[in-house]
């Protein structure tokens, strides 16, 4: 299957995974706990540019977030990454907090902004992936969706295991390098040789490129 035929508008989603300012921000908790977030900023302009583009195909378009909370943390999670979540004080993507909030520009666009057949959807989850106890999948099949162009942080965290959910669902898995990140780029590097066993890797210039060279394809959402 070509690229083009993958990125179909009729078929395709962009999936934007937990562009939180918790993540992202240099005062959100990732940051505050002593994490490198220093890379998010220039990955959000490349993403910014290709939501651009992505809207104007009328692209479905995925926003995930992560929100935690006594009401979904279990012994088990918080003891995730040893313990350092649990040891902090600092709460993370904690439900009405700024930090839980989507990081700036980067806001999906509700049915206020455009017509309901061209909003953007919101998924919430409470795991690295975006399929686990949330509603991705009833969306996707709702919409007949088969490819997840996947966006976001970390790239080798909450997007990769999003990602292989999706693969492991027989979704044909896109994965845009340059509008992804993780808290080092060996770390993203890393990542990226992982998933090209199983995942088309491309950047978004080429994204872009395929949609603008195959305007055949570009239908109006209905």
């Amino acid at each position: 299957m070509t690229l083009e035929e993958l990125i179909d508008p009729r078929v395709a989603a962009l999936v934007v995974v937990d562009m939180q300012n918790d993540f992202c921000h240099p005062n959100g908790a990732e940051a505050a706990m002593g994490a490198d977030v220093s890379l998010a900023a220039p990955m959000a302009q490349r993403l910014k540019a290709l939501l651009v583009e992505a809207r104007a195909v009328c692209l479905h378009t995925i926003f995930v977030r992560t929100h935690h909370s006594p009401w979904t943390n279990s012994e088990v999670w918080l003891g995730r990454a040893g313990g350092r979540h649990a040891r902090s004080n600092v709460p993370l993507c904690l439900p009405g907090t700024w930090g839980s909030d989507f990081y700036e520009g980067l806001e999906p666009r509700s049915s206020a902004d455009c017509s309901p057949e061209t909003s953007d959807f919101i998924v919430t989850k409470h795991r690295y992936s975006g399929f686990v106890g949330t509603d991705l999948e009833l969306v996707l099949q709702s919409k007949g969706l088969k490819t997840l162009i996947m966006t976001g942080t970390a790239s080798n965290g909450c997007v990769e295991a999003t990602a292989r959910d999706g693969f492991h669902r027989d979704y044909a898995i896109v994965y845009v390098s340059d509008c992804s990140v993780a808290s080092t780029d060996a770390r993203h590097q890393e990542c990226l040789q992982r998933v090209c066993s199983w995942a088309t890797v491309v950047t978004a210039d080429e994204l872009v490129h395929a949609w603008r060279s195959a305007p055949a394809v570009v239908a109006v959402r209905a």
